[in-house]
């Protein structure tokens, strides 16, 4: 998972899905989600949204901007 976790965070500008990221990762997407969440505390989807929006919200502190 934390090879994953390194993969979502240098692709976050892409469009990531959950069944995207169980086939780069050889798991099914059922088997990817339970251990997504296992790990994380959450389902992948709300995970790679909440990093999104830390990001913007970062962006926005600095003066960037967001579109």
């Amino acid at each position: 998972m934390e090879t994953c976790e390194a993969y979502i965070k240098t692709h976050l500008s892409d469009p990531l899905t959950a069944g995207q990221l169980s086939q780069k990762f050889g798991y099914s997407l059922y088997h990817f989600a339970h251990l997504f969440r296992a790990y994380f505390g959450q389902p992948p989807g709300v995970y790679i949204r909440i990093l999104r929006l830390e990001q913007v919200a970062e962006a926005i502190e600095q003066g960037k901007p967001v579109a």
